[in-house]
């Protein structure tokens, strides 16, 4: 079968010589590989960004996971897993906190306007803690913001006690003038 090729090629090999290829034949060869060739990078790309998706997916199912995983084994407010001694001065501190709130509110029944501006200094005390807080969560040293977020709990009770030794005073000085009448 190679010998009777070789026979017709030698043949016919003028005929084969004298034909001469279309013009813009390579032209139309070339731009039919530069189409391959585009298409093989688009669909290379596509791949990418299709793997690039499913590997962001990945990550953010696994971050969100571990966020999940870490709010539900530490509660909100439960710094026991930084210092459990700073933990429990913490919550110690907000339980007196309430309670002396609570007892500032039933004393000042009788002058609202002083229990506003108490609780306006309360208020942005209570702001700061709030703000100290959120940082705790991105703190480097997480017990150091603790230590502050305790200090400014003492400092709340500080200045919630001395409210109530006011309004008690002020209490105090109203009940005889009414006793009298």
């Amino acid at each position: 079968m190679k010998k009777d090729i070789t026979d017709f090629i030698r043949q016919n090999r003028t005929g084969f010589d004298d034909a001469n290829p279309p013009k813009g034949l390579w032209d139309g060869i070339s731009a039919a590989l530069d189409q391959q060739e585009r298409a093989r990078r688009q669909k290379n790309k596509l791949k990418f960004l299709n793997r690039a998706a499913r590997l962001a997916a990945v990550v953010l199912l696994v971050g969100v996971g571990l966020l999940w995983f870490d709010k539900r084994r530490y509660p909100a407010g439960d710094y026991s897993h930084i210092s459990p001694e700073l933990a429990l001065q913490q919550a110690s501190f907000n339980s007196q906190i309430e309670e002396k709130k609570d007892s500032l509110q039933f004393l000042a029944a009788s002058n609202p306007k002083m229990y506003q501006e108490f609780s306006k200094v309360v208020g942005q005390m209570q702001k700061n803690y709030e703000l100290l807080q959120a940082q705790l969560t991105q703190s480097p040293n997480k017990e150091f913001t603790l230590q502050a977020m305790i200090r400014n709990l003492q400092a709340q009770m500080d200045v919630l006690s001395q409210q109530l030794q006011v309004l008690q005073t002020v209490v105090q000085k109203k009940e005889p003038i009414n006793k009298k009448i």
